[in-house]
């Protein structure tokens, strides 16, 4: 009798610590991915590393210009940036997605702008300006292109990618630019 118990319990004992063992097995598993998630990313990345941006409509435009006497196309393009990531953002640089530039030459000029506390479109303080965590900035973004893909007057759909300091490029959604 005293035998039966003591099978019976040894059987209990042991399929708990089988079931708890196989049981933390998803865990394992997935911390396993997330840590090598982590380290394909780098150092120093936080995994909600993302930012927002949304063009500010009166601020995107395209005109005719020159650079060196002849026709330049000059792509002029505003965003509202929201950093929803733990990190201050910087942005470095951008490149056009459209129209492709291959084959033209391309000069790009991007600033973050730091808005006065009344938030009108014309109240700028500092450039190139972090912008800090959970927080929303301004970025002018624009583009000189050569010899220009578009003819005079007509609308120009528009799409970049804009890079931070960590290398990660942020792509925007496309926009329809007017000629002014």
């Amino acid at each position: 009798m005293w035998q039966a118990v003591f099978v019976a319990v040894a059987v209990a004992v042991i399929s708990g610590i089988i079931l708890g063992i196989l049981g933390r097995i998803p865990a394992w598993i997935t911390n396993f991915f997330a840590n090598l998630r982590s380290r394909w990313r780098g150092p120093n990345l936080s995994v909600n590393s993302r930012i927002i941006l949304v063009p500010v409509p009166r601020r995107c435009h395209w005109t005719m210009g020159q650079r060196d006497g002849k026709p330049s196309m000059q792509i002029i393009t505003n965003w509202y940036v929201t950093n929803s990531s733990d990190e201050t953002l910087h942005l470095l640089d951008a490149a056009l997605l459209m129209p492709n530039p291959k084959g033209r030459n391309c000069n790009t000029h991007v600033f973050t702008i730091e808005r006065h506390e009344d938030r009108s479109d014309q109240a700028h303080s500092g450039i190139d300006m972090p912008i800090p965590p959970h927080q929303t900035g301004v970025a002018d973004v624009s583009f000189f292109l050569d010899p220009p893909t578009q003819q005079e007057g007509t609308a120009l759909m528009v799409q970049l990618f804009i890079v931070d300091q960590f290398g990660r490029k942020h792509s925007t959604p496309k926009v329809k630019l007017e000629y002014h």
